[in-house]
């Protein structure tokens, strides 16, 4: 019997969010390592989870977000994403320019 696990735990900088509607909220979570440089994650915040931070979540903010690996076609390519299911503000908020 095969035991799969699907998680994901990001801690990273909001770069661009979008309103995707009845579909909830897709922002665009920007990481770093020493190995890899600076790696761009889209994440998908269901309707409800979008609801009650949308408005917390701007540009700029660090967050932490908890979820799972999922995969759509787009015009036949590939994308792969992140499912949140907690997202969590860390830090301060940002300077208001």
């Amino acid at each position: 019997m095969s035991i799969g696990l699907n998680k994901v735990l990001l801690i990273g900088t909001v770069i661009a969010k979008t309103d995707c509607g009845a579909d909830g909220l897709r922002l665009i979570v920007q990481t770093y390592s020493e190995v890899n440089g600076t790696v761009d994650h889209s994440v998908v915040l269901p309707d409800k989870l979008a609801a009650a931070v949308g408005k917390y979540v701007t540009v700029g903010r660090l967050v932490y977000i908890e979820g799972r690996l999922t995969s759509r076609t787009d015009g036949g390519i590939l994308v792969r994403e992140v499912a949140a299911r907690r997202l969590d503000l860390l830090g301060p908020r940002p300077a208001e320019v």
